[in-house]
């Protein structure tokens, strides 16, 4: 009998036994199952974070270049402006000169007008 008793307790250490390992392959499963989800958000998150970089990236480079294109339409505008006061520069300067040379001439003919003057 002694025996029988021994069979019937290692059939119950056998059952708990099994039963502990249902109950370990259940965690397991439930591990892979949550590592999976885990492993799925992350790549989920991955590609948003890339498309997000992309997306900033677009808008970073495209407000450089408008930010470049204002720069150089005041450059432009100031070019002008120098070019424009510049050309105003140079007909006074021109109008200056002009008026040298006739205060020259004046200067010279007055000149020779008193010598004619005192040599008479």
């Amino acid at each position: 009998m002694n025996n029988i008793e021994e069979l019937e307790k290692n059939i119950e250490k056998l059952k708990k036994n099994m039963n502990d390992i249902d109950n370990l392959k259940d965690k397991l499963d439930t591990s892979n199952s949550l590592f999976q989800k885990n492993l799925d958000n992350t790549e989920k998150m991955e590609k948003e974070i890339n498309e997000n970089f992309e997306k900033i990236d677009k808008e970073l480079s495209s407000k450089i270049i408008e930010g470049n294109k204002e720069i150089l339409d005041n450059f432009k505008l100031i070019n002008k402006a120098t070019k424009d006061e510049l050309n105003k520069l140079n007909v006074k300067f021109n109008s200056l000169k002009k008026l040298n040379v006739s205060l020259l001439i004046i200067n010279i003919v007055l000149t020779l007008i008193i010598l004619f003057a005192i040599l008479l």
